[in-house]
């Protein structure tokens, strides 16, 4: 049914798709977590392989958007690109590397009688889910439901139709690839309107209803479901620039976190500034959005350093624009923007802009939302760290071993992250048999990396000893994580032959010394090497 419409009694198709999904959801409690891996993995192929089909039903989308003169914004989340087609198929990657979440031993206990009791994670059955046009959440949404074994009926707004149907097509060649029921993940064919109303009245077939879209969809989900709804309200934003902030990062935030894509629920609404450094800070902020065409709503404070900006009224406080509008208020430290967020916010996604790290940690603490971010990395500092070309050559005086090349590789691939990194290798040189090396200083914080169960689930990884960091490291919730696919050490020699997720641990000769200090000393000519290219004393 790819892009067809229903042509007979719309009741009883809901129906049937009702009934095919309880029995897909049935068939996925019980299979297994590899299955599910390779339906999703063979679902991200196929939307690769089927681009030129996904962007030209986006078109068809697109064309009948435009010409019922639909905003810029709604546009924006309608619109598909090379980019966030693998956008969604790395997605569905990312979805297979999670942990397996059904079947965990959620808490386990005795009674003194002897009679044992275990709590279990399992699937909550069928899933519905309502949403509006971006296309992107039929792959976001059926691969998240597979993957906790749960069967999906995807109800997607009548403006994304072809797109989703397309990309709807791809998933269900991953699960037939796989060998699961194709009706795991099923997308209603109709843009009639009354297959919303139909969906909330399933409850045989449904178990909970999902919304993702504006406040209108929400409120009538809410209202006629007889169904359990899992529902957020609209996303009211904040980026709070704090006293400590480096000017020059807030401004590159500020601007990233509202224009980049001012149609999405994650984008900035509100700019909240301390009031220390309102005066020096908070202009040239603005200036830049008044530049990439923003329009700006302020308090008496804002507009008294930039009379140009338009009066805020209470209700800017509470409304998501998406669209190029901001809302900015200048606030008395992080307890004013704390209290401010916390009276207007609807507990989506909040920012703050901080070099303080205390400050930073507080905010993360008494902000009730799903998202917190703040802009540094508590695991490393930037600040001091010299150039890439100066690392990479100081990495590179210390390797006399012909085997080992040092490169900035990641630059030349415009990657940010390692998962990232290993991916864009591995579809580079596909015939390449890759491991991962790290030190058990990077074990000890690997689950603070971006997507670090990828890494596992993508490449065999060799751990070496460090000094003070081997038993932190090994006693890490990602080492116990992934305790029983720890390579013996008499076989951890053949390491690149074990399919992932595989680590070993190779304890070695430790020396006290930094790697800074090593390569000093290097670069002063002390130490001397041996024949394997080693550093000794």
């Amino acid at each position: 049914m790819e892009g067809n419409e229903f042509g007979g009694d719309l009741a009883a198709e809901m129906d049937a798709i009702g009934a095919a999904a309880r029995a897909a959801a049935r068939r996925l409690g019980t299979t297994t977590s590899d299955s599910k891996i390779t339906a999703l993995r063979e679902a991200a192929a196929a939307i690769r392989a089927a681009e030129t089909d996904i962007l030209a039903a986006n078109r068809r989308d697109l064309e009948a958007a435009q010409e019922r003169t639909l905003s810029a914004a709604m546009l924006d989340r309608l619109a598909l690109d090379a980019s966030r087609i693998e956008a969604m198929a790395r997605g569905l990657e990312d979805v297979a590397a999670l942990p397996e979440p059904v079947g965990k031993i959620l808490a386990e206990w005795t009674r003194p009688n002897g009679l044992r009791f275990q709590r279990l994670s399992v699937p909550l059955g069928v899933i519905g889910i309502i949403y509006e046009s971006r296309p992107n959440v039929t792959a976001d949404a059926g691969g998240l439901c597979l993957k906790a074994g749960n069967a999906a009926i995807l109800r997607g707004g009548s403006e994304s139709f072809h797109s989703s149907a397309a990309i709807a097509a791809c998933l269900r060649r991953g699960l037939a690839a796989a060998g699961l029921p194709e009706a795991a993940i099923q997308l209603v064919p109709t843009r009639d309107r009354d297959a919303v109303g139909l969906m909330l009245a399933m409850a045989e077939h449904i178990d909970v209803i999902v919304p993702r879209g504006g406040k209108s969809l929400i409120e009538r989900v809410q209202c006629e479901s007889r169904i359990p709804v899992l529902a957020h309200l609209e996303g009211l934003c904040h980026v709070y620039v704090d006293s400590a902030a480096d000017l020059g990062k807030a401004r590159a935030i500020v601007l990233n976190a509202k224009m980049r894509r001012t149609g999405v629920c994650g984008a900035a609404e509100t700019l909240l500034i301390d009031r220390a450094i309102a005066a020096t800070h908070l202009p040239p902020i603005l200036a830049d959005l008044r530049k990439a065409g923003c329009s700006l709503r302020g308090d008496a404070a804002t507009r008294a350093l930039d009379p140009a900006v338009e009066k805020a009224s209470e209700a800017d406080w509470t409304t998501e624009y998406l669209d190029a509008i901001l809302s900015v208020r200048v606030v008395d430290g992080i307890d004013g923007a704390i209290a401010h967020i916390n009276r207007y916010g609807s507990h989506h996604t909040e920012a703050i802009v901080s070099e303080d790290m205390a400050t930073a940690e507080r905010f993360l603490a008494e902000i009730d939302s799903a998202i917190v971010l703040v802009n540094q990395n508590p695991l490393k500092p930037a600040r001091g760290m010299a150039p890439l070309a100066d690392r990479v050559a100081s990495a590179a005086s210390v390797t006399t071993d012909p085997h080992i090349k040092v490169t900035d590789i990641e630059a030349r691939l415009g990657t940010n992250y390692t998962a990232d990194t290993i991916v864009a290798l591995k579809r580079r040189f596909p015939r390449t048999r890759f491991v991962w090396l790290m030190g058990a200083d990077n074990l000890a914080q690997i689950r603070h990396w971006a997507r670090w169960q990828h890494i596992f689930h993508t490449v065999p990884i060799a751990v070496f000893a460090r000094p003070s960091y081997c038993l932190k490291g090994l006693r890490d919730p990602a080492a116990r994580r992934f305790a029983r696919r720890r390579v013996s050490p008499e076989q951890a020699r053949y390491l690149a032959d074990f399919a992932p997720p595989a680590w070993a641990f190779f304890p070695s000769r430790l020396d006290a010394r930094s790697a800074t200090q090593i390569r000093s000393r290097l670069g002063a000519g002390s130490g001397r090497r041996n024949r394997d290219g080693l550093l000794m004393r």
